[in-house]
């Protein structure tokens, strides 16, 4: 009895310590492409997954290929979580857009699901039955897994139509000529895309709602001149008159926010402000740093204006913002591990002022980064790294087996068979 109970033991430590086949296959992939103009696609990628896949994740990564006469036009988004939250810490993707006709994108900390990423691709030629395929790629402690994905053809969104093909053919004896609209409604001054929002277009009154990627889409409309409405809680209401020909029409809608109670001032209050004698007059200065090779926006990259060191850093669309300057002839300097430091001139005048900036790197492939600058490169834009692989995640798969561990618990477990065998327990 007692020898049983022993092996029973020996049995439960022993599988305990290997993970069991498929466990960890819990993670789903989906995505929707369309075109928002002649030659551009909008693509959002979904992962999921279920809670016990998600928690032993330990790196992630996918891999999304294309034509390679198609290119990737700079535009990406990230959302993380039920309530799509935009992503601003150290957990947000890392994107390589190197090699043609391939982007990787990997987490170097795995952030909060469900996951969405937005990316904008340029088609200079399209033929119909082409589509965007890859893999998602996923590693936990003790395995690494991969699943391909299947190809997505483009303009398949649900009531989105076909791709635009160029002229139809001619119309038949008393067939009235129609035209399509389509576009993408946006916040105003940013590429984040609306869902949701309520187009109409009169006379006629055709509806439809802009769709997750924040297109709208009107199809087979009659010829002629309309008024397109656009509307969304939060927003002031958007009207153009526009004319429908025959062909696909594009054309983009921004939205401005609504201004919070309190937030604008009145004429007089405005005047005033600016009158008072002997009030300094003050202004902000924004912009946006890239790389010059490129042209993709640097996260982290750290701005110091003189005189007065006002230091602050870019976010993960490379924008940057000083407020509550003085007017004045100010020298910008950005630096970045890796990249060759840029200074800059700039005045500053009463208002908003503009002032963007591309660095260079200042190291070649395999080189390293100079020495004093190893910080901020895993938060940077982790193109050195993703070139090793295309995804980073190499550290993670080839990760070795703790066999110490186990070793360890199979000592002990002698241990107490040893006693158990001196107390003549039988």
């Amino acid at each position: 009895m007692t020898r049983m109970f022993l092996c029973m033991m020996i049995a439960v430590v022993v599988f305990s310590c290997f993970p069991s086949a498929g466990q960890e296959s819990g993670l789903s992939f989906a995505r929707e492409a369309a075109f928002v103009s002649a030659q551009e696609i909008r693509v959002q990628v979904t992962i999921t997954g279920d809670q016990d896949t998600v928690s032993s994740v330990k790196s992630l990564g996918f891999q999304e290929l294309f034509p390679t006469s198609w290119s990737y036009n700079g535009n990406y988004e990230e959302y993380y979580g039920e309530a799509m939250l935009k992503e601003g810490t150290d957990k947000g993707v890392n994107l390589n857009a190197n090699i043609a006709g391939q982007l990787d994108f990997y987490w170097i900390q795995i952030p909060e699901f469900p996951i969405t990423i937005v990316y904008g691709l340029t088609a200079a030629s399209y033929e119909t039955g082409q589509t965007i395929s890859g893999t998602l790629y996923w590693y936990t402690e003790f395995d690494d897994f991969s699943v391909t994905t299947s190809g997505t053809l483009i303009g398949e969104l649900e009531g989105e139509g076909e791709a635009p093909e160029g002229e139809g053919e001619a119309l038949a004896e008393g067939e009235v000529a129609t035209g399509s609209l389509r576009g993408v409604i946006r916040k105003e001054g940013t590429i984040e895309v609306l869902s949701d929002v309520e187009v109409l277009l009169t006379p006629g009154n055709y509806t439809a709602t802009s769709t997750a990627l924040g297109i709208f889409t009107f199809l087979e409309v009659p010829v002629g001149d309309y008024t397109l409405t656009a509307t969304k809680t939060g927003f002031e209401k958007f009207s153009t008159a526009l004319a429908i020909t025959e062909g696909l029409k594009v054309y983009d809608v921004e939205l401005t926010p609504v201004a919070a109670e309190g937030e604008t001032e009145t004429e007089g209050e405005s005047e005033g402000e600016g009158g008072l004698e002997g009030e300094e007059q003050t202004g902000a200065l924004s912009g946006t740093v890239t790389n010059k090779d490129t042209n993709l926006p640097l996260y982290n990259v750290q701005l110091l204006l003189m005189p007065g060191k006002y230091e602050t850093t870019t976010d993960r669309q490379g924008d940057y913002r000083f407020a509550g300057l003085a007017a004045g002839t100010y020298i910008l300097t950005a630096s970045l591990s890796g990249y060759s430091n840029v200074s800059v001139g700039a005045t500053i005048v009463a208002g908003e002022n503009k002032q963007d900036i591309s660095l260079s790197r200042s190291v070649t492939e395999g080189e390293g980064e100079p020495e004093g600058e190893g910080e901020g490169e895993e938060e940077g834009e982790g193109e050195e790294e993703a070139d090793d692989c295309g995804m980073c995640c190499s550290s993670a798969k080839g990760k070795a087996f703790d066999w110490g561990r186990y070793l360890g618990d199979f000592f002990l477990l002698g241990m107490a068979v040893l006693v158990l065998s001196r107390l003549n327990i039988r």
